[in-house]
């Protein structure tokens, strides 16, 4: 599994190009690092966070001066009823692992309060 981020102006440009041309750009890339025999890829999954409405293309960083007290502070339920996951409320927060981690400690949250 590989995963590749793109920023910046970059990223905004290559959402506008289609799936099969941003795969034979990245294989392009890796047989450049890895040599020409390697396999075409069994499956890709791109997505288009900058046209994304509801991520507008960010994610979560750790803003200069923050702690990691602040991503617990932003995992805290209120009132035992609203509980929140997601990459951003998770010490580990790199994307997929964050949120998938933060979505089990809010499962297991949500089950000792119900």
């Amino acid at each position: 599994v590989l995963v590749g981020f793109q920023a910046g102006a970059a990223a905004v440009a290559m959402e506008t190009m289609n799936n099969a041309h941003l795969i034979a750009s990245a294989m392009e890339s890796l047989r450049g690092l890895f040599g020409k025999n390697i396999p075409e890829p069994i499956g890709a999954q791109i997505t288009r966070w900058h046209s994304d409405p509801f991520s507008g293309g960010a994610y979560s960083f750790n803003a200069l001066g923050s702690t990691p007290s602040d991503r617990e502070e932003l995992a805290k339920p209120l009132a035992k009823r609203l509980f929140f996951a997601g990459e951003a409320s998770h010490p580990m927060f790199g994307t997929v692992h964050g949120a998938y981690l933060s979505g089990l400690r809010a499962a297991a949250e949500l089950h000792a309060n119900s």
